[in-house]
């Protein structure tokens, strides 16, 4: 799965958005994004999201019927690599083009704080480094709403799926590599589709108010 992240350095050609972020506040709000999207609950979300829809398409069209039960234990590896933030889609130096490219994520030359703890977020993704300005709200919820737009490109998906089928996951299913390979060209870009298209509504709002903590223009 490590070898996804080299798959990932595509996007780092991409802007993401026009957004008015510093290198500090764009490496804080991807970190912050991995926490997230890779946490157990938003997982098992995503799961919620695709799994009935993707899973009958599937199975309909390829009579990959084992789709549902599969993807319960297969997605959240899958997940975790996409959305991790050292070596995966929010790393540094491929999500932030803001940093100059000889910055690297040192996580001991600065102290982190657990934010107050709200009810309504997840405890696991507040952790705000303190010497962080907070970007402006408008910058920062622009930037987040960019990010599907990205979820199904056709390059990037092509890149995802040949990671998947050759470089470390289907290989680890001895005897039934093949079948794995066919199967993650039926579900993924199927999967990446409903995952871009999931209604956001305030949710980019919420998460840079309450957890990347933004601060409105005046």
């Amino acid at each position: 799965m490590k070898n996804l992240c080299q798959i990932l350095t595509v996007l780092s050609f991409i802007s993401l958005s026009a957004a008015e972020l510093t290198c500090e506040s764009c490496r804080n709000i991807g970190k912050l994004l991995s926490e997230e999207l890779a946490s157990e609950s938003s997982i098992q979300g995503q799961l919620d999201e695709f799994r009935n829809e993707t899973c009958s398409e599937v199975a309909k069209k390829f009579n990959y019927t084992e789709c549902s039960v599969e993807m319960t234990f297969l997605w959240p590896p899958i997940a975790q690599a996409i959305f991790e933030a050292e070596e995966g889609y929010f790393r540094p130096s491929l999500f932030c083009n803001q940093c100059p490219a000889e910055v690297e994520e040192d996580e001991s030359s600065t102290e982190t704080t657990l934010a107050p703890e709200d009810s309504e977020t997840t405890t696991t993704a507040l952790f705000i480094k303190e010497d962080i300005t907070p970007p402006y709200c408008d910058d920062c919820i622009e930037f987040v709403d960019s990010i599907p737009t990205y979820f199904d490109d056709a390059v990037i998906t092509g890149d995802f799926i040949h990671a998947l089928q050759y470089e470390g996951f289907c290989t680890q299913f001895r005897h039934k590599e093949e079948s794995c390979r066919e199967r993650v060209a039926y579900t993924f870009p199927r999967v990446m589709r409903i995952l871009k298209n999931i209604p956001v509504g305030n949710s980019h709002v919420t998460f840079c108010e309450r957890i990347v903590k933004c601060i409105n223009q005046d």
